[in-house]
């Protein structure tokens, strides 16, 4: 484990989708050196000690390619008990920080990530756009994932036979009726 005590880090909280505090979906940002040697755990227990849906963790590629005047950094997602391969709200928030903390003048900038490179933009009224990246999808047999579709859709009713799986994100897409009244699901994560 790296010695995270004696090293101060750049860190900071994001409201994404809200231009008001204490609104909007937050996340934390955490800017990384080159050059750290921050552990996989030790970058769960920091984004467990934050306790976000997500904390995203920034790398500089190289020590040439600063905060401040690179266009291409290294991106992770951590929630508070595991790795994440794709979170957009939080995405937004690093290239917020980027552009409003660091002093980026880079009108794009690019994060190389597990799900693959990821493209947010500066607008010109201030905000932060991102290009989401497409997933092939695979068109699978309802009755292979029976079993997951009866532990969160108890009645058979509100599922149409459409499912769909992206091997890239590991999500499953279901097409459900558009009636289906989505407040009535409840999810038991203790079992999963």
């Amino acid at each position: 484990m790296a010695d995270v005590s004696q090293r101060e880090l750049a860190m900071f909280v994001v409201d994404s989708f809200s231009s008001a505090p204490f609104t909007g979906n937050p996340a934390a940002v955490c800017l990384l050196p080159h050059d750290s040697r921050l552990t996989e755990g030790d970058k769960q227990r920091i984004a467990a000690e934050m306790n976000h849906s997500e904390t995203a963790f920034v790398q500089e590629l190289s020590s040439e390619q600063t905060f401040d005047k690179s266009s291409h950094f290294n991106l992770q997602w951590f929630t508070p008990t595991c790795e994440v391969s794709m979170c957009g709200h939080a995405t937004l928030a690093s290239a917020y920080i980027l552009f409003t903390q660091s002093g980026n003048c880079n009108k794009e900038i690019a994060f190389s990530a597990k799900c693959g490179l990821l493209k947010t933009h500066l607008t010109p009224d201030g905000a932060v756009s991102m290009d989401f990246p497409l997933a092939d999808l695979e068109d699978i047999d309802p009755v292979e994932v029976s079993d997951i579709l009866s532990t969160i859709f108890p009645r058979e009713s509100g599922v149409k036979n459409r499912a769909k799986f992206s091997a890239q994100t590991g999500k499953l897409l279901i097409r459900l009726q558009d009636d289906f009244p989505l407040q009535s699901l409840t999810f038991d994560i203790q079992n999963q």
